[in-house]
């Protein structure tokens, strides 16, 4: 802790045994003002500030629930342990003194929320004397006792590895060690990319379960500065801020997770989804090589958007694959037809490969060679990559030529 204890001192935090009555007062009186109450354990004492969301209650155009029936989802969580579909999920968010990491930072708050019998519960450990960060980690690793799963939003790259290496440097066991993860930041990027630009928790908050914090949040990048603010002086008006930024983060990851599971068991009837968002959930099943829901997911989307958008070539393209995976060929042709008809090179090539060496004619897969040939020629691609793929597709023209000669 020494190198933790001069960075406080040269920030002016002082120990609380060295402070004047009125300033032991203000931090003595800080629980009361974020609505928590202390905590001590064998290693020192911090403030627990608790709230309960009950089930039913609505946060923007969701409810409070949780589905443990649901393990869909799971299929696109890449964790290294398996995931119990009915175990206990913590869903976890730090605030801390630095908003780049590294072993100089410490979460002053460590928040994290989890379902019981009346709801969602949000617990948050707040540190006001960073000399007591042994009790918050102590306190902290015995709540994790009673789960099995870590959900965080960008945690994977920010707050798992920051309290590692702070349980690590307080020679402490890390509980999340052998834990399951889900990152749902990543689930994010890949089921809204192709209609958010923008998915950080904030805006997913405000474009897909539709709520506004209200004017008691606080800036990310400025909580920093409130903390060393409040170990300075005391001054701790925008504390309770932090607090109800920290608290929202956590509450957003849970309902977010269940807005997600519930997009993915969707009925195939059901026309709330919107189409770019079928196309990605039918990338996903794609990747994960399920292809029957795949397929049934394009071309629900081609329903509605047609060949007119820039996804359908893609579409139709991953439709075209998966039938050639079969080797339901006649599946395939349509929709490299649809392809070709949108100029698209690639389909060329595949229509050249499926008639030289699934139908042995050797005319009609020239035919297609030289028409993406020429595509290539007028392509907008630059200029580097026209040259690597004409050398590909002149050679399977060249070879093709010396076959029909060979006739």
């Amino acid at each position: 802790m020494v190198d933790l204890n001069s960075r406080l001192k040269n920030l002016g935090f002082v120990p609380a045994s060295s402070l004047r009555d009125h300033q032991v007062k203000i931090f003595r009186n800080i629980e009361d003002e974020l609505g928590g109450y202390r905590v001590k354990n064998n290693q020192g004492e911090v403030i627990i500030i608790e709230k309960t969301f009950p089930y039913g209650s609505s946060y923007g155009n969701f409810l409070i629930q949780n589905d443990t029936r649901n393990d869909e989802i799971y299929k696109f969580c890449k964790t290294r342990n398996s995931i119990n579909n009915d175990g206990n999920l913590i869903y976890i968010d730090t605030e801390t003194t630095g908003l780049s990491g590294g072993t100089g930072t410490i979460p002053f708050l460590i928040g994290y929320g989890f379902y019981n019998e009346k709801g969602f519960i949000t617990r948050q450990i707040f540190l006001d004397d960073p000399t007591n960060e042994l009790a918050q980690l102590n306190e902290f690793s015995r709540e994790m006792n009673n789960f099995d799963t870590t959900v965080t939003f960008n945690g994977k790259s920010f707050d798992l590895p920051l309290l590692r290496t702070r349980f690590v440097l307080s020679k402490l066991s890390v509980p999340f060690e052998q834990y399951s993860h889900i990152d749902l930041l990543h689930i994010a990027r890949k089921l809204w990319k192709n209609r958010l630009s923008d998915r950080s928790l904030k805006e997913l908050e405000s474009n897909i379960l539709d709520f506004t914090r209200s004017q008691d949040d606080i800036p990310g990048w400025l909580i920093p500065q409130v903390y060393f603010d409040f170990l300075k002086t005391g001054e701790s008006s925008q504390l309770k801020n932090v607090v109800y930024h920290n608290q929202l983060d956590i509450v957003s990851m849970a309902v977010l997770f269940e807005k997600i599971k519930t997009i993915f068991t969707l009925s195939e009837d059901d026309n709330s989804i919107d189409p770019m968002d079928l196309y990605s959930i039918a990338k996903m099943y794609f990747h994960i090589g399920e292809f029957e829901q795949a397929v049934s997911l394009f071309e629900k989307c081609l329903y509605y958007i047609g060949d007119s958008q820039k996804n359908s070539v893609d579409i139709h393209m991953s439709l075209a694959e998966i039938f050639k995976k079969r080797n339901e060929y006649e599946k395939s042709i349509p929709h490299w037809a649809a392809c070709i008809a949108m100029n698209n090179i690639q389909a060329c090539i595949e229509m050249a490969k499926f008639f030289e060496h699934h139908e042995k004619n050797l005319i009609e897969a020239i035919f297609w060679a030289n028409k993406a040939y020429n595509l290539l020629e007028v392509s907008s691609k630059p200029k580097y990559i026209r040259i690597q793929e004409s050398k590909i597709i002149q050679k399977r023209i060249t070879r093709l030529s010396r076959k029909i000669e060979n006739v």
